[in-house]
C-alpha cells in the first residue's frame, strides 16, 4: 500500500530550519527539521525512505498514512459521528430562564413585544436556582453523566 501524508496535517514554519506539525484528529504537535519535512513532501514515501526513523516516527504520530485521502475524510467523518453520538449519549445540558426583565432596546430582539409586563418582572430566585439544582442531581444521579453545560438565558439580569 502506499503511504502518503495525512491529508490532516497542517505545517507551519517557526524557524528557519524548524517545522512544527500539528494533525488534525490525532491531536498530535511535533518539531521537525525543515529540510527532512521538504524532502518527505517532494519525494514522497518511496523505497528509498519509507523505512527510514522519521517515516516511522512520523506514521506512529499519524502524519502519514496508508489511507486514500477519500479514505481518511470518510474515516474523520465516522470519528466526528461517534464522538458526537458520545457526547449527545452522556451529557445533559440545561437552560435556565433567569428574567424577563428587560429594557426591550435590542434592534435584534426576537421577543420585542411578546412578554406581558407581568413575565417581564419575575425573575428567578435563589430558592428555585436551588430548587433546579436538586433536581439536576435527581436527575443526573450518575456522576459521569452529570451535566457538563448550564446555560443562562433570558432578559437583563443586571437591570434590577
Amino acid at each position: 500500500m502506499r503511504k502518503r501524508i495525512s491529508s490532516y496535517v497542517i505545517s507551519v514554519e517557526v524557524a528557519a530550519d524548524k517545522y512544527m506539525l500539528l494533525h488534525g484528529y490525532c491531536g498530535s504537535i511535533d518539531l521537525i527539521e525543515k529540510s527532512a519535512w521538504e524532502k518527505l513532501k517532494k519525494d514522497g514515501f518511496n523505497k528509498n525512505n519509507n523505512e527510514d526513523e522519521l517515516s516511522e516516527y512520523l506514521a506512529t504520530r499519524g502524519y502519514i498514512t496508508e489511507m486514500t485521502h477519500e479514505e481518511e475524510v470518510a474515516y474523520v467523518k465516522r470519528l466526528a459521528s461517534a464522538l458526537h453520538k458520545k457526547d449527545i449519549f452522556l451529557y445533559t445540558s440545561y437552560t435556565l430562564l433567569v428574567t424577563y426583565d428587560c429594557n426591550f432596546r435590542c434592534p435584534y430582539c426576537f421577543e420585542l413585544n411578546t412578554i406581558t409586563n407581568r413575565l417581564r418582572k419575575q425573575t428567578m430566585t435563589r430558592d428555585v436556582v436551588d430548587k433546579v439544582f436538586r433536581i439536576i442531581d435527581k436527575t443526573q444521579e450518575d456522576k459521569i453523566l452529570k451535566a457538563k453545560h448550564i446555560t443562562l438565558f433570558g432578559g437583563e439580569p443586571l437591570l434590577s
